[in-house]
């Protein structure tokens, strides 16, 4: 089954099989752009599924402005910046692609360096969520989160004793 619209296909039955399967595929078969797509939403799921589990009673209206601190450009720039020393070759690649890419959209609350830098980010997340690599995806979180999450003690934000 195929539904379309505005002449692009939005599901094709075939397609459910695909979440199901690690797919294989050099990030250059991809748009960087389409791949920051996608890891926009990985990384929204990924923060958004953190917030909640770690404070499930404060108020959604305070979720939302927590996860709109760490789902920015300027911030994911940032976060471009702690991993950068850790990416394989490929990922290498694959955030100059993304930096390096033609957009017209950029964020006024972000300087143009910082939004290609995101977008890299971004492009990395997509691509490791389309292979299924969720493996990966956690790593570069962890590297993340250990910075952010850092309370000054070199514990990566833990109160442990």
């Amino acid at each position: 089954m195929t539904i379309e619209k505005d002449g692009f296909k939005v599901f094709d039955g075939g397609a459910k099989n695909a979440f199901h399967s690690k797919l294989q595929y050099p990030a250059s078969d991809f748009s960087p752009l389409t791949l920051a797509f996608l890891g926009d939403a990985v990384w929204s799921h990924l923060i958004k599924g953190v917030l909640v589990s770690e404070n499930p009673t404060v108020a959604v209206g305070k979720l939302h402005q927590m996860a709109t601190e760490v789902e920015n450009a300027r911030a994911q720039s940032f976060f471009m910046e702690i991993i950068k020393d850790a990416l394989t070759p490929e990922e290498k690649e694959l955030a100059r692609m993304a930096r390096n890419a033609f957009t017209n959209n950029v964020p006024k609350s972000a300087k143009l360096s910082e939004y290609k830098r995101a977008t890299a980010f971004e492009a990395i997340l997509g691509y490791h969520e389309l292979c299924d690599n969720s493996e990966r995806i956690c790593e570069i979180a962890s590297m993340v989160f250990d910075v952010i999450c850092d309370d000054g003690d070199g514990d990566g934000g833990t109160d442990k004793e």
